[in-house]
């Protein structure tokens, strides 16, 4: 669009003017530079007796084409290569990952295998070089994967039976996973729950006295998250049977053994609820709620504040957080007065308050953010860490004690 022309403009200035390269130029100018380089082309491609890219469902068709240059796949040296990935996989459109890629390179493979003459392996049992399927599950036990076989073949199947680029085909999975002999209830199973939305309707399928029917309410996300509360509930009354996987003993099972997912995350917070009026104790792991914990968003409020000192807001949440520690009482009457926090902050005589400006006012400085059209001295990243060991943040959040449903900071998205 032609109102980015001159922000585009500016951000190709400043890339030479630092010299510098973002990820997409990294790509295009190797890509340039090997069509141009036949010699280093060749030398490159001489280096590497096999290349396997992992993942392939995520890969763009500007990657592919870096990967046959360095290959030679579409010349007559062409390199052993190996392409691994799962098509029903591809999370990655939105930096432009092209899931039809994965099938025009299967398609490229095959023609060069037919090419060079290797439409057969020599004493194997594999039908074709160029693709091979990895059905085995090592993770699911043989009765939930069956039901699943047939839930996503019937999800996968296209009404027309003919599939387009970028629909994957189903695919059926082999139980792999050791089968527990003799022991009842580890066989695993598939257990359908069902939600109805209104009271009247719960007590007729479960009675008057059910925690589904007691919990049944008019909106259907409400009614789900609390259904699956009342229905782990009822399940640790009696917990079935479950394998430790660290001393292959069995077991009751434990909150710690149930994982709960989500499609997205948009009504994670009914589900805590939900759990949290159940007496469930749970976790929410890999990221999701990261950003909105207290400890991101003071954080969060700090890269505004460094932005525009006048953000009222994000500076009193700053100020509030534990990277300064004030409390209500201690700056009401310092701003009272004040067009601003910020001015107040300033203009104060209080010994606390000016530390804290004189503060503020180095981290802009560092970050670029003093002065108009002035460079930062740190990057973003430098400037946090030095915020973080200027205020001892990290002694000061990792001594604040969290109630059940902290996130754990393992997985960040």
């Amino acid at each position: 669009m032609r109102v980015f022309d001159g922000v585009l403009e500016r951000y190709e200035a400043g890339k030479d003017r630092r010299d510098a390269l973002d990820f997409p130029d990294v790509i295009g100018t190797t890509i340039s530079f090997l069509r141009e380089n036949e010699e280093v082309r060749r030398r490159l491609q001489d280096k590497f007796e096999a290349v396997m890219v992992d993942e392939f469902q995520d890969t763009d068709d500007r990657q592919w084409e870096l990967v046959k240059l360095l290959t030679g796949v579409d010349e007559e040296t062409a390199t052993n290569v190996f392409l691994v990935g799962d098509e029903k996989q591809s999370i990655y459109a939105f930096r432009g990952a092209d899931v039809t890629t994965f099938g025009a390179a299967r398609d490229e493979l095959q023609s060069v295998n037919s090419r060079l003459g290797l439409d057969e392996v020599p004493d194997s049992d594999v039908e074709s070089p160029t693709s091979l399927e990895l059905s085995g599950n090592f993770r699911t036990l043989e009765d939930p994967l069956t039901f699943l076989n047939e839930l996503f073949n019937q999800l996968f199947q296209p009404e027309d039976d003919e599939h387009a680029p970028f629909e994957a085909p189903p695919q059926p999975l082999t139980a792999r996973r050791d089968r527990i002999e003799d022991v009842d209830g580890l066989d695993g199973s598939i257990e359908y729950l069902v939600v109805p939305d209104d009271p009247e309707t719960a007590a007729t399928l479960f009675g008057d006295d059910h925690p589904v029917a007691e919990g049944a309410l008019d909106h259907t996300i409400e009614a789900e998250a609390q259904a699956l509360a009342a229905r782990l509930t009822t399940l640790f009354d009696d917990p079935p049977l479950v394998q430790d996987t660290d001393t292959g003993e069995h077991r009751s099972a434990t909150p710690d053994d149930v994982a709960i997912l989500l499609r997205r995350r948009t009504h994670l917070d009914r589900y805590q609820r939900a759990l949290e009026e159940y007496d469930i104790p749970y976790t929410v792991i890999g990221g999701v709620g990261f950003y909105d914990t207290p400890e991101v968003q003071a954080l969060t409020n700090l890269l505004r504040v460094l932005g525009d000192p006048t953000d009222d807001i994000s500076l009193y949440g700053v100020l509030r957080s534990p990277l300064f520690g004030f409390t209500d009482d201690r700056l009401a009457p310092a701003v009272a007065s004040a067009d601003s926090i910020w001015t107040a902050l300033e203009t104060s005589d209080d010994p606390q308050l000016t530390d804290a400006f004189e503060l503020l006012s180095s981290w802009r400085t560092l970050s670029g953010c003093a002065e108009p059209g002035e460079e930062g001295v740190l990057s973003w990243n430098r400037v946090l860490t030095r915020v973080i060991d200027d205020t001892g943040y990290l002694t000061s959040v990792s001594a604040d004690e969290r109630p059940a449903g902290s996130c754990e900071r393992r997985e960040v998205p």
